[in-house]
């Protein structure tokens, strides 16, 4: 990685920005908290994908104590700021920096839950199936997967138009009534305009359907629609 990394010049203030920039980020992590499997005297497995700075696995090891995970992600930044989390502490939870674009790490073992938010859309099209059905593979029988991401859909041009307007302009409100001046924004919107077409941290995203297409086609039992607002979209699938 060199300098203009988008995720490594960012990840510092990736917890105060994220909920500016994205509408729902705190309910659908606030969501999906309520769908981890167990209880509270229940530890998981978890294998988390583009962990980022490790929020929601944060949330995952305060509500279920004595879980064990293996987080991923492209930024070693990103992984430097989750292992500060106070829950996330080595060796309960072991970092690794890795390229998703090149699948997961050979014997990692098996997972009871296996966490991928925001981070299979930064994929090619053949990386992204690949990796689903490793995922798959990597889950132990009734094995949860829960995939939140941007996914494109169908929509009327004029609800299209509408949408999108509805999403700048409330874009730049949070934005406005942030701490945060609009420099701050516009410096990181800059360093993503840079990147490289190759580069793994591009956005690539793909069709609902698609990935539906990839989770049937891995062997998951069930795959549950649990919500969607917009271009994000949660979904749980079952080994």
């Amino acid at each position: 990685m060199t300098s203009d990394s988008y995720f490594d010049s960012y990840a510092s203030l990736y917890d105060q920005l994220q909920p500016v920039l994205i509408e729902n980020y705190r309910t659908y992590h606030s969501l999906a908290l309520d769908f981890v499997p167990g209880d509270s005297g229940s530890g998981l497995r978890i294998l988390d994908l583009g962990c980022g700075t490790g929020t929601f696995l944060n949330s995952v090891f305060m509500a279920r104590p004595g879980s064990t995970a293996l987080a991923l992600d492209y930024s070693q930044e990103m992984l430097d700021r989750a292992a500060e989390k106070p829950s996330l502490r080595q060796p309960d939870v072991e970092f690794v920096q890795r390229d998703l674009n090149d699948g997961l790490p050979t014997d990692i073992g098996k997972f009871d839950l296996v966490l991928a938010f925001s981070a299979i859309h930064h994929l090619g099209t053949a990386a992204k199936k690949s990796l689903i059905q490793q995922v798959f593979d990597s889950l132990v029988p009734g094995g949860w997967f829960f995939l939140v991401d941007a996914m494109v859909d169908q929509f009327d041009d004029d609800v299209f138009a509408m949408g999108r307007g509805r999403e700048l302009r409330l874009r730049s409100e949070r934005i406005d009534a942030s701490s945060h001046p609009s420099e701050v924004f516009d410096k990181f919107d800059e360093i993503k305009g840079r990147l490289a077409e190759g580069s793994p941290e591009r956005d690539r995203i793909a069709s609902v359907q698609n990935h539906v297409g990839w989770m049937e086609g891995a062997g998951f039992t069930s795959i549950d629609h649990i919500w969607h607002h917009w271009f994000e979209h949660f979904f749980i699938a079952r080994r």
